[in-house]
């Protein structure tokens, strides 16, 4: 199995911004150096707790500073941006990447972040204008027919071709057709899945939901990508949880209780869910009383937290639960004690994951009825 990071990123208000940048970015190079096999980095505007504004400025300082592990978006907002701009900034970023960039979409997440791009996340054209905009982007990369395109989202125009000033619309990516296109979902009923599993894209579950909605969540890819014959292959689903690794179970939930991980959740996450009417999402049990949901009841029930051994127990069970997913990514937070966390990372990629079982190919995975062959 896999191992990824994901960093949304989270930081409290008021961190100077060059501080979590140059931790975070200290982080990656750590995670290269542990053998990670790749990191995603999140997109928002509003929100100091995620203030990550250009995940891709991010991913291209941490090109430099690593070698081997992959880095993605997670994920480009695609209603918030022009598609022209977009398109010549993420081919230009795989060009950097030489073959490590994953380009992560989404509809966007914060309604604060959309209703500063006049999107409104309650109205369908929110998603229809994110169709539109990857739809524009695939399309310059595919040499597009000259001319004026517009929708009701936005509107730009593909010069004709001039040999002689090599005027035309050329920035195309590295990785062709194009870098491997990654779709995150946090519903049980994830339109965004269901759209990645219908192109065979990149399906990525989030850490704040509980295993019956990840379950759910590879339903809707698996459906989508069998109706559109495609064989789904779990090896590319990426499960995104909090993990915490300690040599004692004693320690890890120690560890759990009293850093950034519960810092971040009972400080913003749990009061932003309750501001959105969103607790169902991490509830087990959907009538449990919200004044039950604490740090104990997320160590017991979702989060994977404890020794090595206890740890590789916990990610087996959710394979067997979800039926099977090909990269454990983590969810990051501040490093207030480099050492442990790092120690936790390195516990992670030295002692958990060998013992973790990786899906088989496609052809060798129990398939549904009516599942056709990829085109």
């Amino acid at each position: 199995m896999d191992l990824g990071y994901f960093l949304m990123p989270m930081h409290p208000p008021g961190t100077p911004v060059t501080k979590w940048l140059d931790g975070d970015l200290q982080q990656i190079v750590a995670l290269d150096r542990l053998g990670f096999d790749e990191a995603w980095f999140g997109e928002h505007y509003t929100n100091e707790w995620e203030s990550l504004t250009s995940p891709d400025l991010f991913i291209a300082n941490a090109l430099a500073r690593t070698e081997n592990i992959r880095l993605g978006t997670g994920v480009t907002s695609l209603s918030y941006h022009q598609p022209v701009q977009l398109a010549s900034r993420i081919a230009l970023l795989d060009h950097l990447a030489k073959g490590r960039f994953m380009w992560g979409i989404g509809n966007g997440a914060l309604p604060t972040d959309g209703a500063m791009f006049d999107v409104d996340f309650s109205k369908r054209e929110q998603r229809a204008g994110s169709r539109a905009v990857l739809d524009a982007v695939l399309n310059l990369w595919n040499n597009p027919e000259p001319g004026v395109y517009e929708t009701e989202f936005f509107k730009f125009t593909v010069p004709e071709p001039d040999d002689v000033t090599g005027t035309r619309y050329h920035m195309k990516p590295y990785t062709q057709p194009h870098p491997p296109i990654a779709a995150a979902g946090s519903g049980p009923k994830s339109d965004m899945l269901g759209y990645a599993g219908a192109n065979g894209w990149i399906p990525m579950s989030v850490n704040f939901v509980i295993p019956w909605t990840v379950k759910k969540q590879w339903e809707v890819y698996e459906a989508a990508a069998v109706e559109n014959g495609i064989v789904p292959d779990r090896r590319l689903w990426r499960v995104n949880r909090e993990v915490v690794v300690a040599r004692t179970d004693a320690e890890a939930r120690e560890l759990a209780k009293s850093g950034a991980l519960a810092r971040d959740w009972m400080t913003y996450l749990i009061p932003l869910f309750r501001r959105l009417g969103e607790m169902i999402n991490v509830k087990i049990d959907p009538d449990m009383p919200d004044d039950l949901i604490d740090i104990d009841y997320f160590i017991d029930n979702i989060w994977l937290v404890g020794s090595p051994e206890t740890v590789t127990q916990k990610v087996k069970d959710l394979y067997e639960y979800t039926g099977g997913f090909g990269v454990l990514s983590v969810a990051g937070h501040d490093w207030d004690d480099a050492g442990q966390s790092e120690e936790s990372m390195r516990l992670l990629a030295e002692e958990v994951r060998p013992n973790l079982p990786t899906p088989a190919a496609p052809e060798e995975q129990v398939m549904p009825v009516g599942a056709g062959q990829q085109s």
